[in-house]
């Protein structure tokens, strides 16, 4: 009884601390589809740190809305607000310079694969709108993201991938 009671005595105290954590510092979001493969699979667990320092090539997650719900994605950021991007078969340019991409992105299939085209054709050009930001996955033929949607407005972000959590699998 006594165990019983100390329990329910340190369950508010454990509530507040979870409450101001998620609020204050970050998250825990587990992945639900392989458009980040390799670097986030399936399933993973990725800590996600509250900030709006974001940098080209973070991996970041944000509110997305499809069909009238809201839920949160990760995605890899490319291009920030202004910035002209042009996507070609094995490169993207930002303003006309050619960027070098992580090794986890795709990049036999920046305009998408047979099963998947991008609407737009080839090549991609794309200006960047102000308050937004141009992200992809690293998966690239498996991945729904700005080739297909445009841009993501900044203030959708929730923040950045901070730690893979592969051992709470």
């Amino acid at each position: 009884m006594k165990r019983y009671l100390y329990i329910v005595s340190i369950l508010p105290s454990i509530l507040i601390v979870s409450i101001s954590f998620s609020l204050l510092i970050g998250r825990l979001y587990v992945q639900k589809s392989s458009s980040m493969n390799p670097s986030i699979i399936n399933n993973d667990r990725i800590f996600i740190l509250k900030s709006k320092n974001i940098q080209r090539f973070d991996i970041i997650c944000f509110n997305f809305t499809q069909d009238g719900k809201t839920f949160p994605i990760l995605k890899r950021v490319i291009a920030f607000s202004g910035e002209k991007i042009l996507i070609s078969y094995g490169e993207i340019r930002i303003n006309d310079k050619i960027i070098k991409l992580p090794s986890d992105i795709d990049v036999q299939n920046l305009l998408g694969s047979d099963l998947n085209p991008i609407k737009f054709g080839s090549p991609y050009n794309y200006i960047v709108p102000p308050g937004e930001l141009f992200i992809m996955g690293d998966n690239t033929k498996d991945s729904y993201d700005s080739r297909y949607y445009g841009g993501v407005p900044i203030t959708m972000i929730i923040g950045k991938a901070a730690w893979i959590l592969r051992f709470l699998k």
